[in-house]
């Protein structure tokens, strides 16, 4: 299955909250799930926030996923499944 997934600061505060190891952390991360075709595409949202293209066999599998990931406690998860026309 193929998913739209949009992280965003839950607001301008939290944004501030993240430090350079974190930052360094979910870069790393981004890499190994690019490198094994989970993640197909990156983008940036203006005004903050990131959009991420990301195949997962399910959408359960995938929550459980995003709920670990580093910046999960201070950013607003949305999780669109996509498909292509």
């Amino acid at each position: 299955m193929k998913f739209l997934i949009m992280f965003r600061p839950r607001d301008k505060s939290t944004e501030a909250q993240i430090d350079h190891k974190t930052i360094q952390r979910s870069k790393e991360i981004l890499q190994i799930y690019q490198d094994e075709g989970i993640v197909e595409d990156v983008y940036t949202i203006g005004g903050g926030g990131s959009a991420f293209i990301i195949n997962a066999p399910t959408r359960e599998l995938l929550e459980h996923g995003l709920a670990n990931h580093p910046i999960a406690a201070i950013t607003r998860c949305d999780i669109f499944e996509i498909e292509k026309k």
